[in-house]
This record gives structure tokens, sequence and C-alpha cells, in this order.
């Protein structure tokens, strides 16, 4: 029996304000209501902003894909929010997003994923890139207004780079570190 692939994908990590900030602005999307039917909000341990999804993964390539990751390493961005987002869209919405500005640096990143996905086997990604990090995941009962375009946003930090591993789970997806490298904080870009 051939083993079962991973289903990978590469990411960077919120640091710890960015968690604290994003679970604020959940707290204000909630509206103080503990639980609305069809709405599944995404616990702090599982956001991110995916820069590459790369599906069904073998092991090798997990392992080769991971020995990269150093020479992808960027200085740890802080991203500015840009807006919610309801996607696809907001007729039909499986997501509630906070979208964030695509600074040259991230899109280099996410060119550079690309290029090695592509080295690796992978089929080229046919979605543009868009960075953002889910805020929930929604169900076709979920009632949910267009988002606010006066919210407050959090700019998010992100201070690692890591190749996960998902697998499903009876509350959605978990995720397990594969391998990850810590990004250096530039010069002027503290808080």
């Amino acid at each position: 029996m051939a083993p079962v692939p991973l289903r990978c994908f590469l990411a960077l990590d919120p640091d710890a304000a960015t968690l604290d900030a994003l679970a604020a602005l959940q707290s204000r999307l909630r509206g103080g209501q503990r639980a609305q039917a069809g709405v599944r909000w995404t616990a702090p341990a599982q956001q991110h902003l995916t820069v590459r999804f790369f599906g069904a993964t073998r092991a090798a390539q997990a392992e080769s894909l991971g020995a990269a990751l150093p020479g992808l390493a960027i200085a740890a961005p802080t991203l500015a929010g840009c807006g919610l987002g309801l996607w696809p869209d907001a007729r039909r919405p499986r997501v509630l997003v906070l979208q964030l500005a695509m600074p040259p640096a991230l899109r280099s990143l996410a060119e550079r994923a690309e290029a090695l996905a592509r080295a690796h086997e992978f089929s080229a990604e046919r979605r543009a890139f868009r960075a953002h990090v889910t805020l929930a995941r929604l169900t076709p009962e979920a009632a949910w207004p267009a988002p606010n375009p006066e919210a407050a946003l959090p700019a998010c930090r992100f201070d690692a780079l890591t190749l996960y591993a998902s697998s499903p789970d009876a509350n959605g997806s978990r995720y397990t570190v594969l391998h990850r490298v810590l990004l250096a904080t530039a010069a002027g870009s503290g808080p």
C-alpha cells in the first residue's frame, strides 16, 4: 500500500500581539454573541497567511520543501489591514477574511514560493495570490451582513515562515508544523 500523502501549505505565522489584535477584531465582529448560526470563528492557533497551498505532498517533497525554507525567509513583515471581505463573493460567502497589504517583499515571497512549488512538481497555482487571514468560515445558513468598511482593522506582523500539514478533524482542520523558520526583524519595522 502506498503511503498517504500529506496535505501541505506554506504560511506566515502572526506574532502574539497580532493574534491578540485579531481576537479583538473577531470579538467586535461577533457583537458580543458567543455563537452565531453557520459561523465558525478561526481559533488563534489556526490563524495564518497562506503563501502557497501545495495540496497532496509526498514525504520526500515535504522534507525538500522544509529544507528550502531558509532561502525563502524575508524580514518579518508588518502588513496593514486593508479591508474585510466575504469570499468567494458576498452573495455566497464561505469565508470572512481580513485583507492585507501586498508590499513588494510579500509579492516576491509568493513568487518564489510558486517557483519552489513548480520545482517540486506541483501544478501551477491558477488563482492570484491575495494576502489575507481567515477570520471565520461560513455555511450557507450563516446570516452575515456586509463587512463594515469603516471597521478599525489591525496591522498584522508575522514572525515565522512555516510548512504545515493539514488534516481534517471534527472542528475543521488540524495544522501540524513540519518545518518552521523564524523571521528576522527588519530595522525600523517594530511596533
